[in-house]
């Protein structure tokens, strides 16, 4: 049994001076990490993936001569390990009974527990993200890197997911300029730019993304510069942007920015057990007992969904 909370620790909610007790908790559950990460469910205590990869390009064959012969080669294995997360919280039965405001029956529902579970998924994603700056992927590099193996085999041919510098028109230019030619499979053909981009932000950098992506012309260019990444301004020239805001990232660093080429399906959450919320009575002594727990794994299979720069 946890410790348990008595009455004395929010004493004015059992107040008859105090006719109104606020409850400071969010209205609506904040899910930011929906929006960066593919989500999955399983069934299993871990998951393994691998990958394997085509032909390449064919070769030119002379008339009469054989044609050369080509492998299938394979990737690296990534391994998803599922954590539990939880937390339980102990009230007093004269806390229960006594709350004629019902603030403290509110606040350990079912919904009201379980933001903080969402809380912590954001958390968790967005710590993945800045921690690939430092934690080595699947491919033994870290999972941003400027030099990431082709694939299994051919280890000498490399290609780099690592942008430099801040958050500016210029970088994000060069940015661009280093996916068109960067963007490739295990095979060395190019990977179609399909799906759309996500520019991933810490609150920090929302002035700075904002101008970028909605300054008509380029930011302090003169006005025949046309900015190619506003709304209007960039149709059939670029495969268009979607800014996200993730408040959490902010928590880990405020000038680091990503971009993620959306529909890789690389970046993954697998959800083993959904959170969930339970509630129980203990009767020596008489306390009420409240629990939301969850058990979950995140992973990027490959380094080719996501990229980025610490801003530095």
């Amino acid at each position: 049994m946890g410790v348990q909370q008595v009455r004395a620790a929010f004493a004015d909610n059992f107040n008859k001076y105090y006719d109104e007790v606020a409850m400071r908790a969010d209205k609506v559950s904040n899910k930011d990490y929906l929006k960066v990460i593919a989500v999955r469910t399983d069934g299993s205590s871990r998951v393994d993936t691998s990958e394997l990869s085509g032909i390449g390009y064919l070769d030119d064959v002379s008339e009469g001569s054989a044609m050369e012969q080509g492998e299938l080669i394979p990737g690296y294995q990534t391994a998803f390990v599922h954590e539990e997360k939880g937390k339980t919280l102990v009230l007093s039965h004269q806390a229960v009974e006594d709350d004629e405001h019902n603030v403290v029956t509110n606040l350990t529902t079912a919904g009201k527990m379980i933001q903080a579970g969402y809380n912590t998924l954001n958390k968790d994603v967005a710590t993945y993200l800045y921690n690939m700056f430092s934690v080595a992927g699947s491919d033994g590099q870290y999972n941003i890197s400027a030099s990431h193996p082709i694939n299994s085999v051919e280890t000498g041919t490399t290609y780099s997911n690592l942008f430099s510098g801040a958050l500016t028109y210029a970088n994000l230019e060069a940015a661009e300029q280093q996916i068109s030619q960067n963007f490739k499979a295990e095979d060395g053909s190019y990977i179609a730019e399909v799906g759309g981009r996500q520019l991933i932000i810490p609150s920090t950098l929302r002035q700075q993304a904002f101008k970028i992506m909605n300054s008509v012309q380029i930011p302090g260019a003169p006005d025949w510069d046309k900015n190619r990444y506003a709304t209007n301004e960039g149709k059939g020239v670029l495969i268009p942007y979607e800014v996200v805001d993730f408040r959490e990232l902010t928590g880990q660093s405020t000038t680091a920015w990503f971009i993620r080429m959306v529909g890789q399906d690389m970046f993954r959450l697998y959800m083993r057990e959904a959170l969930h919320h339970n509630a129980w009575k203990e009767n020596n002594p008489v306390t009420y007992n409240y629990s939301v727990a969850g058990r979950w794994s995140i992973n990027a299979t490959n380094a080719r969904e996501i990229w980025g720069s610490t801003g530095a």
